[in-house]
């Protein structure tokens, strides 16, 4: 890998992949702890924490969902 990717090109890796980030709360965090940590970028907890804000209300919508389809699934089940 370190063939491929030197240390300087991993700098943006963040904002490369962000689009991409939008529909998965998982990565989202991801993301958050890479920003946190300094993982191919330079440490910056001010997106670290808009990263985790936006991964916890994608965690809370997917739980929403999942109880809203359960509501529904158990009482057509149990009529």
């Amino acid at each position: 890998i370190t063939e491929l990717f030197a240390p300087d090109d991993l700098t943006d890796s963040p904002d490369v992949v962000e689009p991409d980030a939008e529909d998965s709360p998982l990565a989202m965090y991801g993301l958050g702890r890479m920003c946190a940590e300094g993982l191919g970028c330079a440490p910056d907890k001010k997106s670290a924490q808009e990263w985790y804000a936006k991964a916890l209300a994608g965690f809370l919508a997917a739980e929403a969902e999942i109880r809203s389809t359960l509501s529904v699934l158990l009482s057509v089940t149990y009529r």
